[in-house]
């Protein structure tokens, strides 16, 4: 770390505007580091748990149901493959088949910004192979290869692909998985490559990454963040930010300490991780409308946004493009009312309403933890891809209960849980431009008679 000047911070005393000034700085680089930190430690996580290595795909082919608790929200529309780039070696060559399935494969720096999504609406569905190269290299593309640019070497790939059920998952898509695979570009055509340089990455925390994270003290957490900015270099439009950063003696790849403030000023600083979550907790969840949220814009590549780029990682970590997937949420009735399993409701979608997706759409419940809920029919979500019922007038009702309906409503029912708050998220993949426009609307979640 640099040691010039430490004793001089000593030796004179602080004012109180140059208190607030260093202490608006470590609030920025807390917030600017959060996902960066949080991205290596789930990347240790998730390769201890599957273990797996670098420039491999980690493909999970089945659905969670309500015991499942590795993540919260999870989704029951695609199957995933996980990869986690290290580019330092050389590129890597990612081959996907022919499908005419939706799939996209969205690539995140180590700054969680998706800088590449490759996929159904972007390359089409036809067999390709795509070069990710490293901030650094310099070479020859292959003819019939695709090149894509990445601003850091860790690169986090989170491909999902469409599944209708739980039996065309299992014939169908998991084949589709197994046609996608890594290796280096310098002998893609011959042997599967490995990077030895996560191989010995494991994670023992107890806790899930975001709260390990989350109780790192300032120090820990700044010292940590150093060196992972030396690795993966800031983008050029984070330069004065960095200059920032030595008005606290910050310096890339040299740990931080806290040793060259006052007493008075470690205890400030000390509680800005405290601070910064608070703030994030106190943030509403993008755009309402009538009594839904969700973000149209300003998700998935957030620039100098620092702020907004630490809350989103700090909720939902691997984040899509709006143009690839958009996730409104509600809690709330019509009334502004909390949803509530003891009460009984229906979602009354107009023809013009529904879901408008070159993609397709689900709404999946979730209990007052964020997880499954527990029902006699195993159904946690419901879509187009179901069996739905539409009205003469082409539109549709989703009814939302407890207990099970007692006539052909039942093929329209997403269960709820009983006598508890829950939330929904109507998950739509691949959105329309109509779907952009101000003036869009979801209907309300409506309260009827048990």
């Amino acid at each position: 770390m640099a040691c010039i000047g430490l004793n001089a911070f000593k030796e004179f005393s602080v004012s109180d505007s140059e208190i607030a000034r260093r202490k608006e700085i470590i609030t920025k680089a807390y917030n600017y580091g959060f996902p960066l930190v949080l991205m290596e430690y789930s990347k240790k996580a998730m390769l201890t748990k599957t273990q797996t290595k670098a420039n491999e795909f980690n493909h999970v082919s089945t659905f969670p149901d309500w015991k499942f608790r590795d993540v919260v929200r999870p989704n029951l529309d695609t199957y995933y493959s996980n990869a986690w780039l290290d580019l330092s070696n050389g590129p890597v060559v990612v081959t996907v088949p022919a499908t005419k399935r939706y799939y996209l494969i969205p690539a995140l720096d180590a700054y969680t910004n998706v800088f590449s999504s490759v996929g159904t609406r972007t390359t089409g569905t036809k067999a390709q192979k795509f070069v990710y190269t490293g901030p650094n290299w310099s070479g020859k593309v292959p003819k019939g290869m695709q090149q894509i640019k990445c601003p850091t070497n860790m690169v986090w790939l989170l491909g999902r692909i469409e599944v209708h059920n739980q039996k065309d998952g299992e014939t169908i898509v998991a084949d589709i998985q197994d046609e996608i695979y890594i290796k280096p570009l310098k002998c893609h055509r011959k042997v599967t490559y490995r990077s030895n340089s996560f191989s010995s990455e494991i994670y023992t925390a107890k806790e899930p990454p975001i709260d390990y994270v989350k109780n790192l003290s300032i120090e820990e957490f700044f010292t940590k963040m150093s060196y992972l900015m030396k690795i993966n270099p800031p983008a050029k439009s984070d330069s004065v930010f960095i200059e920032e950063l030595k008005e606290i003696d910050f310096e890339i790849g040299d740990g931080f300490s806290l040793g060259m403030f006052s007493d008075e000023e470690k205890e400030i600083y000390s509680n800005i991780p405290e601070e910064v979550q608070a703030k994030w907790d106190e943030n509403s969840y993008g755009e309402q409308t009538k009594s839904w949220n969700f973000y149209k814009e300003n998700i998935g590549n957030y620039g100098i946004n620092y702020e907004h780029r630490a809350y989103i990682s700090a909720i939902g970590l691997g984040a899509n493009l709006p143009e690839d997937a958009v996730y409104p949420m509600t809690t709330v009735d019509k009334n502004l009312e909390d949803l509530n399993g003891e009460y009984n409701y229906v979602i009354h979608f107009a023809k013009e309403e529904i879901p408008s997706v070159n993609g397709f759409w689900s709404l999946t419940c979730y209990n007052n933890n964020d997880f499954l809920v527990h029902n006699e029919l195993n159904r946690y979500a419901i879509g187009d891809r179901c069996n739905l019922k539409f009205n003469k007038d082409g539109s549709l009702d989703i009814y939302l209960q407890a207990q099970k309906p007692s006539n052909y409503t039942s093929i329209n029912w997403l269960p709820i849980p009983e006598d508890a708050t829950f939330s929904l998220v109507l998950r739509m993949y691949w959105p329309k431009k109509e779907v952009f426009k101000s003036n869009y609307q979801l209907p309300c979640v409506k309260k009827i008679s048990n």
